[in-house]
């Protein structure tokens, strides 16, 4: 059980985690995890959406079902977000290019690089 393992993570890391999980996977092994990062929502077999807003307002079941079902589901946040999401990607791949959090991010300069 993970609890948004990709909190302070760069994109390629993120994507380094995926890996990780789908490894883990392959071997028989399962994996809940509790996250809010779209990439390993989206790569998710199965997501459970808690809601609908935090603490008293929430706590209940909202949707539950492949990333591609919870994103048809308008009263679900997350389902809202997972459709955009979807629709970048796709409009990234008609442009030939990778999905955002795949794309390597350039490495800032360092101060001492600059000097």
């Amino acid at each position: 059980m993970l609890d948004e393992p990709t909190t302070g993570l760069h994109a390629d890391d993120v994507q380094k985690l995926l890996k990780v999980l789908q490894r883990l996977l392959e071997r028989g092994d399962s994996v809940v995890c509790i996250e809010h990062h779209l990439d390993v929502v989206a790569a998710s077999d199965h997501v459970i959406e808690m809601g609908p807003e935090a603490g008293a307002d929430g706590g209940r079941v909202v949707v539950t079902g492949t990333p591609e079902e919870v994103s048809k589901v308008k009263v679900s946040h997350t389902g809202r977000f997972l459709a955009q999401h979807f629709r970048e990607r796709r409009a990234a791949a008609k442009r030939g290019e990778r999905p955002v959090a795949a794309r390597r991010a350039k490495r800032p300069e360092r101060q001492e690089e600059r000097a």
